[in-house]
C-alpha cells in the first residue's frame, strides 16, 4: 500500500481565505460604521467610546461563534474589529464641526448670547448692539474659517508657501 502524499498549505496562504473573511468583515463594518460615527459625534464622548468598545467585544464574540457557518476564519474578523473602532474614532473626531467663538457677540449689558440674532438691541435687557461688536464677531468667524481651511490644505499635502500664495498673503514670485 503506497502512501499518498498530499501537499498541504495553511489556510492563511490561500486567497479564498482572505476574500471570505474580508467580505464578511466589510459587510459588518459597513453596517456598524455609521452607528459608531454617530455615537462618537454625541456628547459626552467617553460614553460613546465605552459603548463602541463594549459593542466591539460582543461583535467579535458573535463573529467568532459563527465562523463555521460562513466558512471563514474568525481571526480576520477579530483583527478587523480591533482596528476598526480606533480608525472610526479618528474619522469621527475629524468630522466634528468647528466650534465658533461666540464670546465676541455677547450683550455688554447682561451677557446674553446674540449669536443668530439680527436685532440691533438685546432681547433680554434692551442694550443696543454696536456695529463694532458685529464686525469683531465677523472677523473671528472669518479667522476660524481661514485656520480650518489652512489645516485642511496642509493635511491634503500643500505647503505653507503654496497656501500663502493661494490666499494672497505673500507674493509668490
Amino acid at each position: 500500500m503506497a502512501l499518498i502524499e498530499r501537499s498541504w498549505t495553511p489556510d492563511y496562504l490561500e486567497l479564498e481565505f482572505w476574500i471570505r473573511g474580508g467580505v464578511v468583515w466589510l459587510v459588518m463594518f459597513i453596517i456598524i460604521a455609521p452607528l459608531m460615527i454617530g455615537l462618537l459625534r454625541a456628547r459626552p464622548v467617553w460614553r460613546a467610546i465605552a459603548i463602541i468598545c463594549g459593542g466591539t467585544v460582543v461583535l467579535v464574540i458573535l463573529a467568532a461563534g459563527f465562523d463555521w457557518l460562513f466558512g471563514y476564519n474568525a481571526v480576520l474578523v477579530v483583527l478587523g474589529m480591533l482596528f476598526g473602532p480606533p480608525a472610526l474614532t479618528v474619522i469621527a473626531s475629524s468630522l466634528k464641526p468647528i466650534r465658533h467663538d461666540h464670546e465676541a457677540l455677547r450683550c455688554r449689558g447682561c451677557g446674553y448670547d446674540l449669536y443668530g440674532t439680527s436685532l440691533d438691541t438685546c432681547p433680554e435687557c434692551g442694550e443696543s448692539v454696536t456695529s463694532e461688536q458685529r464686525t469683531t464677531y465677523q472677523r473671528t468667524v472669518e479667522s476660524n474659517a481661514v485656520n480650518a481651511r489652512s489645516l485642511n490644505e496642509m493635511a491634503a499635502g500643500s505647503t505653507d508657501s503654496q497656501y500663502m500664495a493661494s490666499t494672497g498673503d505673500v507674493n509668490p514670485s
